[in-house]
């Protein structure tokens, strides 16, 4: 009996590296401070004679994580904002998103997560600025044999709009209510030479939030255009005419 408890101990004892070798769990902390004197730098639009400033501001990040072959997970909390500054300070969740990994290269990842393609002179995390950038997208892709394509889609919206069945966005994490992009890079395997082609495109909201998407609200105002000649449509909404 003995023998047999021995064994089982040494075969866990064996088996929990390799257990360890397919699972990591990481944790990050970071602190970033900057100090700024300004003069002229930001012309105040107001008094263009009182452009002056001088200020410290600071940017804290705490990252979790947990990583194994099948998927990874990430959460970074972030404050940022100015010494001394009172409730208009910024606490929000940076990053909070799941990978999910397939055979063949294959992968999705979805939440909010950073995005940073080649010299990130298009769309990058912004690390300068105290806040950076994230973005609330579904991301899917593949990455092989020197080949990487990444596809990303984001759709935003403001409130939940159940009871109008509207998606106005008025602006908030991303200042875009919709987004789509595209992705290709190759590494040359005989020279240090890589090739990236990339696609974005960005849809602003338009109208002024009256709880109708703008699909739905562009077909209601066709339908009465049609019935009530008498209606003008202007700036988006639609208004009586001034006959």
């Amino acid at each position: 009996m003995r023998r047999i408890i021995i064994a089982l101990l040494s075969a866990a004892a064996i088996s929990l590296p390799a257990l360890a070798q397919n699972n990591a769990v990481y944790t990050d902390l970071q602190v970033m401070g900057r100090g700024e004197i300004r003069d002229g730098g930001l012309p105040n639009a107001d008094d263009p004679s009182n452009d002056r400033s001088a200020f410290i501001t600071s940017r804290s990040r705490i990252v979790l994580g947990y990583i194994r072959p099948e998927f990874e997970v990430k959460t970074s909390l972030q404050h940022s904002g100015v010494w001394g500054q009172g409730g208009a300070s910024s606490f929000n969740i940076h990053e909070a998103w799941i990978k999910l990994n397939a055979p063949f290269g294959l992968f999705t990842q979805i939440g909010r997560q950073a995005l940073s393609y080649d010299d990130e002179r298009i769309i990058g995390p912004n690390d300068w600025n105290m806040v950076g950038n994230s973005h609330d997208v579904i991301r899917a892709g593949f990455e092989g044999y020197g080949h990487k394509f990444h596809v990303v889609g984001a759709f935003n919206q403001t409130p939940e709009n159940i009871n109008g069945g509207g998606s106005y966005y008025a602006g908030g994490s991303s200042p875009y209510k919709t987004m789509q992009l595209a992705w290709y890079h190759f590494d040359i395997p005989v020279v240090p030479v890589g090739l990236s082609l990339i696609f974005v495109n960005i849809g602003m909201q338009a109208g002024s939030g009256s709880g109708r998407s703008p699909r739905r609200m562009a077909a209601r105002v066709w339908r009465l255009r049609k019935i009530c000649p008498g209606e003008t449509l202007r700036r988006g909404l639609l208004l009586p005419s001034d006959g």
